[in-house]
């Protein structure tokens, strides 16, 4: 009994690699190397592939340029592909079965036609507030005029979507997107396209601004996320203070000002009498 199953087991495997070695030598391949067409050197992970009438395969090629595709026997092309190269084509490829086709895949390359990028810039010659990417309030020097103030604060009260809170004689805190506190340093403020705040803890003490209301030409207030315009740190807003030329505002200018709390400023600008002089 054991000698008769033994004997099946060798008429079986026998069987099996009676079968398997036609179907083995039925597979042919293609084999094959990239290469720069004008220099000759070996051109790494091409994509190949190759489209026919039996089965169809692909490759990427190696460091070596070297690609290697299985296939059955019949008629091919093959269809190379790498980034800064021309496509390469190459149609009748004949397959046999057991035997191995060599080839060379040469490559030209190409410059590559990219989408055209755009560059704008919003900061330059200056223009109408309401052409501007972003909602801007103006302060003119006639607002500021008419204005009596302890601090530059005072002069965005009233403005939309500004947020003023006054918590002493000579301070305020001033919010334009989010929620207003005591020390309110989300607003970004400029004097001059310079910072005007104390960047160590972001703190906007209004009450320390060197700018007199006599030298402030016009304040501008953007109260959305203004990244593009004035760089970062602009995500909750910007008051921009920008001041007079000396040259186009000649002479002397003192101003006083005082409440019923005791509390006094004296304002004062000094320039040439005349733009000659």
């Amino acid at each position: 009994m054991r000698h008769r199953l033994i004997s099946s087991l060798g008429i079986l495997l026998g069987t099996l690699l009676i079968v398997t070695i036609p179907l083995q030598a039925q597979q042919g391949s293609i084999s094959g190397q990239v290469t720069d067409q004008s220099t000759g050197q070996a051109l790494a992970q091409a994509q190949i592939q190759v489209l026919g009438t039996g089965t169809s395969g692909g490759a990427l090629s190696d460091a070596q340029g070297n690609f290697t595709v299985s296939l059955d026997p019949g008629s091919y092309s093959i269809v190379a592909v790498l980034l800064g190269y021309e496509t390469v084509r190459i149609d009748g490829i004949s397959i046999s079965g057991g035997a191995a086709t060599e080839i060379t895949v040469g490559m030209t390359t190409t410059a590559l036609a990219l989408a055209p990028i755009s560059v704008t810039v919003s900061r330059g010659q200056e223009a109408s507030s309401l052409s501007a990417p972003a909602h801007v309030s103006i302060v003119t020097a006639d607002d500021i005029s008419r204005i009596a103030s302890t601090s530059t604060a005072d002069f965005l009260k009233g403005l939309p979507g500004v947020d003023v809170s006054q918590v002493g004689i000579n301070q305020s805190n001033t919010v334009t997107r989010g929620f207003n506190n005591v020390f309110s340093g989300a607003l970004l403020v400029l004097t001059d396209y310079r910072y005007a705040r104390v960047p160590s803890i972001r703190l906007n003490n209004y009450n320390l601004h060197p700018t007199t209301p006599l030298d402030i030409e016009r304040i501008e207030v953007v109260l959305g996320p203004a990244a593009a315009l004035y760089g970062p740190n602009a995500s909750s807003g910007v008051m921009h203070i920008i001041t007079s030329s000396p040259i186009d505002r000649p002479g002397t200018s003192m101003a006083l000002s005082g409440d019923s709390l005791k509390a006094s400023r004296t304002y004062g600008e000094g320039g040439p009498c005349a733009i000659d002089l």
